[in-house]
């Protein structure tokens, strides 16, 4: 493990230093109760018994190879379709939070718009909302993955290729009910359609992202202009991952969209998180990260601490989720609970640095 030990010597945390933060944090250790719903996402709103599911991995999680994934021209040839769909898109959600700023990842200028919206004060609920189209590479992968061959098929079956993030500013949800609040003005003038409503949560209702009232509101506007079939998921993660994806119908040319609720603090952990999800499920990372892909292997061999790891994740989305937007505590995530037997490295503030450092060396010269 000599990279591992190299990193190690370079990230230590100082725990001295840090001891104060890990006190207070470690309230977490006794959210340990198994995942529950809440009331009504066990039951439809038609009356009819919904199942509750959770997400499990799949053949979609195996590797694809490159001689596996379908041609880089044809999901070229997509990404420059769905141009129409995207501009509408981006339009809707300018229309529905004129306060807010709408961010296209796709623009040279995106990175520094990003961190001057995540520093400005806000006089509404929605700090900014990104948005993204899904690269040709990664449709191709996709597409290999649910055995498409066709634009036809990709535009029905993958439904992420157009995608937004809405960022709420708040910790409570105060913020989630604004957002669904001035969706379901969009809906109402034919803006907007929704299909599919999926909550990702934990069992402390406190962290989700709008109330019970407004959730069944919105769902039951969706289904009362347009998609009358508009389905409800609880959908928990063994991650903790804390958000709400709602998909819509077709936009344009056949595209729809996802469009995701979730708060800054755990939007911020969500990019290590889903650095670590890929190196542990052999997904194709960018070559950089090579070394904290073998940095963290123990913990895919180990059952035990595979265990424990996924115990820390999910109390560090809660955590992150109880955060103050831009308040002091953002500056590191939730360190590794004194109840939890997990080695100092693989603490989430160590892994940010690493990937910080990987980013620093790799940086492309000017």
């Amino acid at each position: 493990m000599e990279i591992q030990n190299s990193f190690l010597n370079l990230f230590r945390i100082n725990k001295n230093e840090n001891i104060q933060a890990k006190q207070n944090t470690n309230y977490l250790k006794g959210i340990t109760n198994p995942l529950r719903p809440l009331e009504a996402d066990t039951i439809s709103f038609t009356g009819k018994k919904v199942k509750q599911e959770k997400e499990i991995s799949s053949s979609s999680d195996k590797k694809i190879s490159k001689s596996e994934r379908c041609s880089l021209n044809l999901t070229q040839q997509i990404y420059d379709e769905s141009d129409r769909a995207y501009d509408k898109l981006k339009q809707t959600l300018r229309d529905a939070f004129p306060k807010s700023d709408v961010i296209d990842l796709e623009t040279d200028a995106a990175e520094g718009r990003v961190l001057r919206a995540i520093h400005q004060d806000h006089d509404t609920p929605v700090i900014m909302i990104v948005t993204r189209k899904k690269t040709p590479d990664s449709m191709s992968e996709k597409m290999a993955q649910k055995h498409i061959r066709s634009k036809k098929a990709a535009k029905k079956e993958i439904k992420d290729i157009l995608g937004a993030r809405i960022i709420v500013s708040e910790n409570d949800p105060k913020s989630g009910d604004y957002v669904l609040g001035q969706l379901s003005k969009a809906i109402k003038k034919n803006k907007l359609k929704i299909t599919s409503v999926k909550n990702h949560g934990q069992d402390d209702s406190k962290l989700n992202y709008a109330s019970q009232k407004k959730l069944l509101k919105f769902v039951n506007t969706a289904r009362e202009n347009g998609c009358p079939n508009c389905e409800y998921h609880d959908q928990p993660r063994d991650t903790g991952y804390i958000a709400m994806h709602i998909l819509t119908d077709e936009i344009e040319d056949g595209f729809s969209a996802e469009i995701q609720i979730m708060g800054s603090n755990v939007e911020r952990f969500k990019h290590i998180e889903d650095l670590f999800y890929k190196c542990l499920s052999d997904k194709e990372i960018p070559k950089k990260y090579k070394p904290l892909k073998e940095m963290l292997t123990p913990i895919k061999e180990d059952e035990q601490l595979g265990s424990d790891f996924r115990e820390y994740t999910r109390r560090a989305y809660a955590y992150e989720r109880q955060k103050v937007a831009r308040s002091n505590e953002m500056a590191s995530f939730l360190h590794i609970p004194d109840d939890l037997d997990i080695p100092e490295e693989f603490d989430f503030n160590n892994i940010e640095t690493t990937k910080r450092y990987l980013d620093f060396v790799h940086k492309p010269k000017k």
